[in-house]
Order: C-alpha cells, then structure tokens, then sequence
C-alpha cells in the first residue's frame, strides 16, 4: 500500500477495530491509549490484566509493540 494514500490509515483502523483491552480505549490512525480511572489512591489497579489482554491481541493478529515508543503515566488528582 503506498505511503500517503488514505487506504492506509482506513485500513489500520479496520485492524484494530476488535481491541478492547481496557476500559477506557482510545484508537488513533498509528497509537493507541488504555487508561484506567481510579476513585481513590487505595484502590487497586487492573492495567496488568489490560496489558496482557493486549499483548494477546497483538500476537493473535500478528502485530508488533514497539516498545522503544511504549511508555507508563500516572495522572494524580487531588
């Protein structure tokens, strides 16, 4: 597919349209965001189990992490 056409981004998005690793997802034409709200600092995360759901996605449908570009962020609200 050439670089540039909108066949490209279009076909992406098709790809990915059955990821649903968390419980807030956000698709983009090239990234993709899982975010997990929490109501309070003791309560406990699940992003693990989301991770692995996703690196499960990405080997059945044989697509690679770059991980140079993977990053972790923690958001506090007070």
């Amino acid at each position: 597919m050439p670089q540039g056409s909108w066949l490209g981004p279009l076909s992406f998005i098709i790809l990915i349209d059955d990821l649903a690793a968390g419980p807030i997802l956000h698709k983009y034409v090239n990234d993709t965001t899982i975010s997990e709200p929490l109501s309070s600092t003791f309560q406990t995360s699940d992003i693990q189990s989301y991770i692995s759901k996703l690196l499960l996605w990405t080997f059945q449908n044989s697509m690679k992490i770059n991980y140079a570009k993977t990053k972790e962020t923690f958001l506090v609200r007070f």
